[in-house]
């Protein structure tokens, strides 16, 4: 019977032992597979941010496309949306949050920070300050036309206060979902919106058939598309009209051009 029990003892304490090793050996190479992972994101970080981005391992060919998409759609987003030109691209993913969607894929937040420069250097070119003076000058109203003076100057005031900054920086995030290849390494394939809540966002990129498709943002809904846009005479009866449709204080639509 002893010889039973001591058998019994020693036949669970080797299975202690096997389970033991095969946990560490687990956690190994779960530790293993996280350093790769958070490298491949920090190589996609980098070539980001890169100004002349050479090929990485770590990173497909469709994710190495899909980086220099995004650096000519940031461009062309400044240009069009924003009337700046973009000066530098950072990046930086958080992947002690990502969570693990599937046995390859997971989902990790990425912070995108663009650093751009107004184009406009000449406060008073501004169009808005030039078609409130104009429309200064179209409203019949003494008390109006000063209102809309003064209201330029404070237009022009903070415009040459960005011009002074220099540069300016904003600030995007992005949700992605990136499959991860543990046998090589390799960032094989991404997708991301910076969709939240009510805001639909304007940086948006679908996988489909393997490769990047973006999601084009309506760039004419951007205040500074349209106002660089359309003409000053357009911008000035804008401006009467508005004040003709929500008239408060002492201005009120007598006081605008009929």
């Amino acid at each position: 019977m002893k010889k039973r029990i001591l058998k019994s003892m020693a036949f669970v304490l080797v299975l202690t032992l096997l389970i033991g090793v095969s946990g560490a050996q687990a956690n190994s190479q779960h530790d293993q597979l996280k350093q790769h992972f958070d490298k491949a994101l920090s190589a996609y970080s980098s070539a980001m941010g890169a100004k002349l981005y050479q090929k990485n391992d770590l990173l497909s060919d469709q994710v190495h496309n899909l980086i220099v998409e995004r650096k000519l759609f940031y461009e062309r987003y400044f240009q069009l949306g924003l009337h700046s030109e973009l000066l530098n691209i950072s990046t930086k993913f958080e992947p002690t949050a990502a969570v693990q969607l599937s046995e390859n894929t997971y989902q990790v937040q990425e912070m995108v920070t663009l650093t751009g420069k107004p184009i406009l250097q000449v406060a008073e070119d501004y169009p808005v300050y030039r078609a409130y003076l104009l429309a200064a000058e179209m409203a019949k109203d003494a008390d109006l036309s000063r209102y809309l003076k003064q209201t330029a100057e404070e237009i022009r005031a903070a415009v040459q206060e960005s011009i002074d900054a220099n540069t300016f920086e904003i600030t995007i995030i992005n949700l992605h979902k990136v499959a991860f290849n543990p046998q090589t390494g390799q960032l094989v394939s991404d997708c991301f919106t910076s969709e939240a809540n009510d805001d639909p966002g304007t940086d948006k990129v679908e996988w489909v058939d393997g490769k990047a498709m973006r999601v084009e943002p309506d760039f004419t809904h951007l205040p500074d598309y349209e106002i660089y846009n359309v003409t000053v005479e357009v911008l000035a009866q804008q401006i009467l009209e508005d004040l003709k449709a929500v008239s408060s204080g002492s201005i009120n639509s007598d006081y605008i051009l009929q």
